[in-house]
């Protein structure tokens, strides 16, 4: 092993230690949303809201302590929206 690979095993075990709490977390955001619609469905309410959209993204920008730029993070988080939007269509 070089010493490259030795000083990046550390940072890459703990980059699968984040994708693996991202994972469990986009798995609880994907349970919620489906509570969510099927929620907005008994109640006869549109499951898409642009302004709800346009007020997570401005949350998410005010509380972002970087490295992500705004425009970084929006990049990440519209495509994301929207999957989550389109796997719970009717």
């Amino acid at each position: 092993m070089t010493s490259l690979d030795e000083a990046l095993a550390p940072l890459r075990r703990h980059v699968d230690e984040i994708d693996a709490r991202l994972l469990g977390l986009l798995n609880e955001r994907a349970g919620t949303v489906a509570e969510i619609f099927r929620l907005k469905d008994a109640h006869g309410a549109p499951r898409f809201s642009a302004s709800r959209t346009e007020a997570i993204l401005a949350r998410l920008d005010g509380m972002n302590p970087g490295p992500l730029t705004p425009a970084e993070l929006h990049q990440l988080f519209e495509p994301l929206l929207q999957f989550f939007a389109s796997q719970f269509r009717r």
